[in-house]
């Protein structure tokens, strides 16, 4: 139970806190860590979505508080039947209460709730302003015995959720200067990405790295030909002299920029024999390492020399430490 005003200033200072020390990756769990001291919940659900024509939403980006994988994949095939979520996009920033009746209304409604116990809800939308039609949402549920949240509880979300996502987007902000400023690599931009491959913040020089390549493109979706590469060859592809590859990085993805380098033209099991090597190991350990025979590993290395040009050990290590 909420019990005055300092608790949510408390709270504030944290979700401040939060967005300047966090990883991307921790941000969420620590945010709903002190929200729950607040407004007790059990379980949470916060991600993006974007509305779809034909009715309903898909999933741009998803973090799970104790809700197992299946829930967001049961919501997926019942989505076009969940009309809270249009209820709570309809009314952004405005936290909407839902009850046992409600959160069961309709077979996909009962479906995804029902399973893993939801029985009350807060939920609040804020739109993403550059990307019209998408909003962040967080959703907050109690189940069991638990009693429903009361109007103070959800007086107290609203007045939270702005502080909650501009945290979010500082957060993100912030561990985007983080990765552009370390000083190996050759890092050109990067950009945080959602599951549907569209832009969620980039680094300023984002924009002049794409269209080097593609001088049409207008964020947020990449371009099908980008995305398409990095599906195709696993998550790094070679366009002109830029190298993009994509990561995990937390309910979201990080696409990153880099100039194309002479390392950069071994595949990655070359790669993987080159650095254990040049890190100072054996034949043998690293054919230890990467479950390989030694022979193997002799052979890897006679085509990694020929295609950098290079003749010992200590060549190799210089070129895979350079900038």
């Amino acid at each position: 139970m909420l019990n005055n005003l300092q608790e949510c200033g408390n709270l504030i200072l944290r979700i401040n806190e939060a967005a300047y020390e966090t990883r991307e990756e921790d941000f969420q769990a620590r945010v709903l860590s002190d929200i729950d001291r607040v407004i007790g919940f059990d379980r949470a659900w916060w991600g993006i979505m974007s509305p779809v024509a034909a009715g309903g939403f898909r999933l741009l980006s998803s973090y799970r508080a104790n809700l197992p994988a299946s829930y967001v994949e049961t919501w997926d095939t019942c989505t076009p039947d969940d009309r809270l979520a249009s209820s709570v996009s309809d009314a952004p920033t405005h936290t909407v209460r839902f009850d046992t009746h409600q959160l069961h209304s309709t077979p996909g409604l009962y479906e995804i709730n029902a399973g893993v116990g939801n029985r009350h809800a807060l939920c609040t939308a804020i739109k993403l302003a550059e990307r019209p039609g998408d909003f962040l949402f967080v959703s907050l549920f109690r189940g069991g015995r638990s009693p429903a949240f009361d109007a103070s509880e959800a007086w107290a979300k609203q007045f939270l959720m702005p502080h909650v996502f501009m945290g979010w987007r500082h957060n993100l902000g912030r561990n985007q200067e983080r990765a552009d400023a370390q000083p190996t690599g050759g890092l050109l931009a990067s950009a945080f990405v959602d599951l549907q491959w569209g832009v969620i913040e980039k680094s300023a020089s984002f924009q002049d790295c794409m269209t080097r390549i593609w001088p049409a493109w207008v964020p947020p979706a990449l371009p099908p030909a980008l995305v398409s590469a990095l599906r195709r060859d696993g998550a790094r592809s070679v366009f002109a002299d830029l190298v993009f590859s994509i990561e995990a990085a937390g309910a979201l993805q990080r696409l990153s920029i880099r100039r194309l380098r002479a390392i950069d033209r071994l595949t990655p099991r070359e790669s993987d024999v080159a650095r254990a090597f040049s890190s100072g190991q054996s034949y043998k350990e690293v054919a230890r390492a990467l479950q390989l025979s030694p022979a193997t590993v002799r052979h890897y290395l006679r085509e990694i020399y020929i295609k950098l040009g290079l003749t010992d050990k200590a060549e190799l290590a210089s070129l895979l430490n350079a900038p």
